[in-house]
């Protein structure tokens, strides 16, 4: 498992922003970092048919506090490039805050092709699906709809992208945004999986 670059020290408070709802901020601590071993949290992984080794390279368990509501809770988190995290379990998906992108280098030492994904549950399934830890190419993970821009500048630097937002009314909102600023980039979503609605509904579909 890859290190966190910065020290979380417990009970450091951030803002989360719950993205199932509209804009809905709320006081959150974090606690410990480790393996995922919380039994309702392999259930997520289970449930969504990732691969275990796979998860557990790109993600952590982290004791959670809603501290003005004084609930405890467990999440799936998945960190991005500013060090704040996404973090999901099974009800729940949202960004604490600083809100950011995940960058994550090729293994093939090029930097021709891109590919993005808009929730970090679709890069586990597609990493799920290839069967490998580390993806070939370069990778964005954008995670919040606000940050869409900054994985748009980012993909002027390569020659090929592919697109893995989904097949919902915002992936393909996002999607058409996306090709109409950059028009080398290819909405994969559409093209490889026409009747599910995103990569985690195509794996669990079991297509493999």
């Amino acid at each position: 498992m890859e290190k966190i670059n910065k020290k979380i020290t417990n009970n450091q408070e951030f803002d989360l922003i719950d993205e199932s709802t509209i804009g809905y901020i709320f006081p959150i601590s974090l606690g410990s970092f480790h393996t995922i071993h919380d039994m309702t949290l392999l259930k997520v992984i289970w449930k969504a048919k990732l691969n275990y080794s796979i998860v557990n390279s790109y993600c952590y368990e982290v004791e959670c506090c809603a501290t003005r509501a004084f609930l405890f809770f467990k999440d799936i988190a998945f960190r991005n490039d500013s060090n704040g995290y996404v973090l999901f379990n099974k009800t729940f998906y949202g960004n604490k805050m600083p809100v950011d992108i995940r960058t994550i280098k090729g293994t093939s030492g090029t930097t021709e092709k891109l590919t993005v994904f808009f929730r970090p549950i679709d890069f586990l399934s597609y990493l799920t699906l290839k069967n490998t830890i580390s993806p070939d190419n370069d990778v964005i993970v954008v995670n919040a709809e606000s940050k869409i821009f900054i994985a748009l500048k980012s993909s002027f630097n390569y020659s090929s992208i592919d697109l893995y937002f989904g097949n919902d009314e915002k992936g393909q909102r996002l999607s058409d945004l996306f090709v109409i600023r950059n028009p080398i980039a290819i909405n994969r979503s559409i093209l490889e999986f026409p009747t599910y609605q995103n990569l985690n509904d195509y794996l669990k579909g079991g297509k493999r």
